[in-house]
């Protein structure tokens, strides 16, 4: 089973609009991997993992990934996808009243690569095959 959610409380914290576009005021700064290692930590933590055992990521585009997370991007827009593993809960899923956060082994958040904007995040049970999407590195 996969659990997919997006992430709200980044709202307030990295500026975007509902489609997950930048605004056009605003000014975009490509994110570092230091950047990006510190927005998977603060993900995994908001998930009850505070120490993940592997962080890897692959540059790759929005419509690459569409058949993964379902979203049909407006335009090809470079992303990062970064993968997690560790024991995962989704607090901060998007879910009905009474139901259960979701859970898992693994752990997805795909960030522009022009802005550093988290676009979305996903609780998976099994892990993605990056190499599929491009050159795979670890960021921890």
């Amino acid at each position: 089973m996969r659990w997919q959610a997006m992430l709200n409380y980044w709202s307030q914290q990295t500026p975007h609009r509902q489609d997950g576009e930048m605004p056009a005021e605003s000014n975009p700064v490509p994110p570092a991997s230091a950047d990006l290692l510190s927005t998977a930590k603060r993900l995994a933590a908001a998930n009850d993992e505070n120490r993940p055992a592997t962080i890897r990521y692959v540059k790759t585009d929005r419509n690459t990934l569409r058949h993964i997370d379902g979203t049909q991007p407006k335009t090809n827009d470079p992303v990062y996808l970064i993968q997690m593993t560790g024991n995962f809960v989704g607090h901060a899923a998007k879910i009905p009243p009474g139901s259960k956060a979701p859970r898992g082994n693994v752990l997805t958040v795909t960030v522009d690569a022009n802005s550093g904007n988290v676009l979305g995040w996903s609780i998976l049970l099994e892990p993605h095959d990056l190499a599929k999407f491009g050159e795979v590195s670890a960021l921890r």
